[in-house]
Order: structure tokens, then sequence, then C-alpha cells
């Protein structure tokens, strides 16, 4: 549940400190913390986390209007923008009494996922994903474009802005799922879709989050 964390956020000095850092966190920054407790809790006094190479992922679940971060003018755009949205309005799949796995089903599945502690190096394209990689770019180009020269649209904007970035994310988890490092044309294409459908729910929740407000007026 997101509504307490982005309160927290919203409401305190600490809290728009902290969301301004997992911006930097998205773009995969290093990380460098020392907390007093922590010096408390050792007998050195110079303890301090750090780490070079970040690469944070966060699923939080918030309620419409809380997940446009509403109250949080500051760092608003540039929270909002760094998410993947999906919005459902009714339940999914009913599931009564979710399946206990034992010991060794669980042995299995990180057994089966294992090769992906393996994975070491670079991704690159392969030549087909290269090719569909500029196609997307000359397309994002132009609808960004267009939405810029409209001048009300500046939530869109920022998506499709962020649309990229966001592609290279998920192609990349999703091709190391497969144990390769070089990203295949299908990948990649399943990515643009992902990304953009989750584009597609967060227009949708920009009207959806409205609803209360109007109501309210």
């Amino acid at each position: 549940d997101a509504n307490a964390l982005f309160a927290l956020w919203r409401k305190t000095a600490y809290g728009e400190i902290v969301a301004r850092r997992f911006l930097s966190l998205y773009d995969c920054s290093s990380l460098r913390e020392s907390f007093r407790r922590n010096k408390e809790q050792s007998e050195d006094s110079n303890v301090r986390r750090y780490v070079e190479e970040t690469s944070t992922s966060m699923l939080l679940a918030a309620t419409f209007n809380i997940a446009q971060f509403q109250g949080q003018e500051a760092i608003r755009m540039g929270l909002q923008r760094r998410f993947l949205y999906y919005v459902a309005q009714g339940h999914g799949r009913f599931i009564p009494i979710p399946k206990k796995l034992n010991t060794q089903e669980l042995e299995e599945i990180v057994e089966e996922f294992g090769f992906i502690r393996t994975l070491e190096g670079q991704f690159e394209f392969s030549t087909e994903a290269e090719q569909l990689w500029v196609t997307f770019q000359n397309q994002n180009r132009a609808e960004l474009q267009s939405a810029a020269q409209d001048g009300t649209e500046l939530a869109l904007v920022g998506r499709l802005n962020e649309q990229p970035m966001h592609v290279l994310k998920v192609a990349v988890v999703f091709q190391a799922t497969l144990g390769s490092l070089i990203i295949e044309g299908g990948i990649l294409e399943t990515a643009i879709e992902h990304v953009r459908v989750c584009a597609l729910a967060a227009s949708q929740l920009d009207q959806i989050g409205e609803r209360a407000r109007i109501t309210s007026d």
C-alpha cells in the first residue's frame, strides 16, 4: 500500500528528500548513505553504505488519486513519468486460497531461473532490434513534437519523453529471462507494446483520478 509512503513524501521535508533520491536511483546512479543508528550499532564510527551502480525497481499499489502524486507539485512530474502504470477498476482472477508451495517447489523455481545470476556484461541489440529501435525512436520523437506543440498535454509530453528509457528497461528484463545479453527484435517489439499499453493506462488514470474532485465541485 503506497498511500502511506506517498503521504510521507508529501508531508515531510525528509520525505521530499527521499522522493528526489528515487529520481536519481531510477537513472541507476550510485547510492551512498550513512545513518546515525548504523554508527551506534557498530564500533566503526565511519560506517557508510555505498553501492557504485544501482538498479532500482519498485512495485507499488495505490488508489487512483494517490497514484497521481497529487499534492506533490514540486516532484510530481518527475516521479509520475518514471512509473509504468497498470490500472484496474475491478478484480482480476479469483483465487480464493493461494496454493502453498513447499520447499522443494520453491527450490525448483529458483533453480529454473538460476542462470540469471551468471549473466554478466553489456546488453546489445541484434541487427533486427537495432533497426526497430531506430524506427521506434523516430516515431516517439514525432509524437513528442506533436504533443509539445499542443501545449496542454504536459503529462503526456513527460511520458513520451521517458518512453525510450522505459522500453530499454523492460526489454532488458524480458531478455534476461531468456538468458541472453543480445536483445532480440521480438523481445524489443514486445517491450515497446508493453510500455505503450502502460501509457494508455496512465492516460485513463488522469481521467479516473479527477472523478472525486469533479464530483465534490
